[in-house]
């Protein structure tokens, strides 16, 4: 992504997690990934400072960062590993940092510039592993 992006690092986090909405818990049941946290819809980048955008889902084996129809390098990626203390599902946390000098001339095309989060978790019963992505986060220049 850029020269100031950090390496990946990894953390294991133990979280205790609160009762789960019916849904919630049968998509994780089928290993469907789901997103505890999605990045917003919009973020201002200034010159001086990046923008962090961040995703959160489980039960996962993977995210990876999708920005503007190219896919962020996992060595750009800042991942945590999560565990839920009740069900012990693995779930991950990945961040990127996006530069301003990275993306100048992405902000005036059409539809500028924007990422995605994309989740992957493996089923013993399937030989393609089942997809989830996030809404768009549509990074903005700040204007003064």
């Amino acid at each position: 992504m850029g020269r100031s992006c950090s390496r990946s690092a990894c953390v294991c986090l133990l979280l205790v997690a609160p009762a789960r909405s019916r849904s919630r818990t049968r998509s994780n049941k089928e290993g469907l990934p789901v997103f505890s946290r999605e990045p917003d819809s919009v973020y201002y980048i200034t010159r001086s400072r990046p923008v962090i955008i961040s995703c959160a889902a489980s039960p996962v084996v993977q995210i990876n960062f999708k920005c503007s129809d190219q896919w962020v390098s996992p060595a750009d990626h800042t991942s945590l590993d999560l565990v839920d203390s009740h069900s012990g599902q693995h779930g991950l946390q990945v961040s990127i940092e996006v530069w301003r000098a990275d993306i100048e001339e992405m902000l005036e095309r059409p539809g500028g510039y924007w990422c995605e989060c994309h989740a992957w978790n493996s089923l013993p019963h399937q030989s393609q592993p089942v997809t989830a992505k996030t809404r768009r986060a549509t990074v903005l220049a700040a204007r003064k």
